[in-house]
């Protein structure tokens, strides 16, 4: 999960995770955050509950704003986009335990076992 950046007066700024500032939000009382809350309570969590999923701008197909043929090649363009970096993301995690098991291996031949 990524970090937001969120800036208060005299504090600086600070670092807080993608899932405490959803956490944040979901506890707001201001307008804007009710807003945000009614559509995750609303639409999202639904959605995820009847079809295991939530594809974004589906609602506007209940609301004839988008027609189904439209959102269907939306989806497969984002699941594209998404396998793209699921791979991209699966390839340098097993660079990086290559690189690794490497560095173990090369420092593995300078220790020495005393009995």
């Amino acid at each position: 999960m990524g970090n937001s950046h969120v800036s208060f007066p005299n504090r600086g700024a600070v670092i807080v995770s993608e899932a405490r500032l959803y956490k944040l939000i979901m506890r707001s009382t201001k307008p804007e955050a009710k807003k945000f809350q009614n559509w995750v309570t609303g639409t999202v969590l639904p959605a995820i509950r009847k079809d295991g999923l939530y594809v974004r701008g589906e609602e506007k197909v209940s609301a004839g704003e988008m027609d189904l043929e439209e959102l269907t090649l939306i989806t497969l363009t984002r699941l594209q986009e998404k396998m793209k970096r699921l791979k991209e993301e699966k390839e340098a995690a097993e660079a990086l335990a290559k690189f690794s098991q490497g560095i173990i291996t090369e420092h593995l031949e300078y220790i020495t076992m005393d009995e």
